[in-house]
């Protein structure tokens, strides 16, 4: 390319023929130039638009996550997670863990019995009996248990359900005996055991 040099003074913006941009100054009035920097505008362009679309599939993302929808956010935050720019890749895949713990507590069929049945029991202790009450009907679905018949029990009667809780607890007993001993003596049960249908399992009748 044919150099006209006008004194000492930084030249941008030469076109090069791949697509790319060149930046040089001369090195004196009548010297060589001297490049300075190249850029590949096609490639700049091309990580503008990975980082945008990162950007858009983040905020898809995250207004599926506030409502609340875990299952349409996880492949979206996946996706994030793999664009160019670190921060919200780092934060898609903190989002991506939060997605999963969330569908792991409220799908049970991701998890075993035993890590159903561990879940109910904390919910139990923290008096989430709803929550309890339904992943104790899904153990029980996946493996009859007397602890956990006996678990469901006390979850129904908690909330209202005598009927459910009385056949939980007849089940228990039958499954296993010494179920009616260990109720009797139990604090989950103590409220309970003042219903006249519950006491009545408990009493052998």
């Amino acid at each position: 390319m044919p150099a006209v040099i006008w004194h000492n003074q930084l030249f941008k913006g030469w076109q090069k023929p791949d697509g790319g941009r060149c930046d040089f100054e001369p090195t004196g009035r009548n010297g060589p130039v001297k490049i300075l920097a190249t850029r590949n505008i096609k490639t700049s362009e091309s990580a503008v638009d990975l980082s945008r679309q990162q950007a858009e599939t983040f905020n898809q993302a995250m207004a599926l996550f506030h409502q609340r929808e875990f299952r349409r956010a996880l492949p979206l935050f996946e996706a994030a997670a793999q664009g160019p720019a670190s921060d919200m890749a780092y934060a898609a895949r903190t989002h991506v863990r939060m997605c999963e713990s969330r569908l792991a507590k409220i799908d049970p069929e991701t998890r075993s019995f035993e890590d159903n049945y561990a879940q109910a029991i904390a919910q139990l202790n923290v008096r989430a009996y709803a929550d309890a009450a339904t992943l104790l009907d899904f153990s029980l679905r996946q493996q009859e248990t007397d602890y956990a018949h006996y678990a469901a029990a006390a979850a129904r009667g908690h909330l209202g359900q005598i009927d459910r809780a009385v056949s939980h607890l007849r089940r228990a007993i039958q499954m296993q005996p010494r179920n009616r001993a260990l109720a009797m003596g139990d604090p989950d049960f103590s409220e309970l055991a003042k219903l006249p249908a519950l006491r009545e399992v408990l009493m052998g009748n």
